[in-house]
C-alpha cells in the first residue's frame, strides 16, 4: 500500500504551487520512502532507503513536509542494518496524528 504521510511548500512558495510530499510504500522493502516535488506531468520524485533518506538534502524535504519524525525510524534501520519497520512508521503516524495515514490510490 502507499501512504502519504505528509504534504507541504517551502515557505517562498507563497503561491503553494510546488507541493512536496513524503510516501510510504509498504510493499517496496528496500526503497520505502517516496519523496516527491510539484504535481501532475511536471513533478518529479523517487524511491529511497532509510539511509539515503538521511542525507542534508533528504532531510530538507522531512522538514519541508513536517514528518522529521520519521528520521529516528530511519536511524534506526541504519544503525540496525534492517529494513525500515513499515508497522512502526504507520503506528508512529496514528499516534502523532490521532488517524491512520491517508492510503493513495494507483
Amino acid at each position: 500500500m502507499l501512504y502519504l504521510l505528509g504534504e507541504g511548500y517551502k515557505e517562498t512558495d507563497v503561491e503553494r504551487s510546488t507541493p512536496y510530499q513524503v510516501l510510504l510504500n509498504s510493499r517496496c522493502g528496500d526503497f520505502p520512502i517516496g519523496l516527491t516535488e510539484g504535481k501532475g506531468m511536471g513533478s518529479i520524485g523517487g524511491s529511497f532507503s532509510p539511509e539515503h533518506v538521511l542525507s542534508d538534502r533528504n532531510k530538507k524535504h522531512l522538514e519541508i513536509c513536517n514528518v522529521t519524525w520519521l528520521i529516528p525510524l530511519c536511524e534506526d534501520a541504519v544503525n540496525q542494518s534492517s529494513e525500515l519497520d513499515v508497522q512502526a512508521v504507520i503506528d508512529t503516524y496514528a499516534y502523532l496524528h490521532g488517524a491512520l495515514p491517508e492510503v493513495i490510490k494507483s
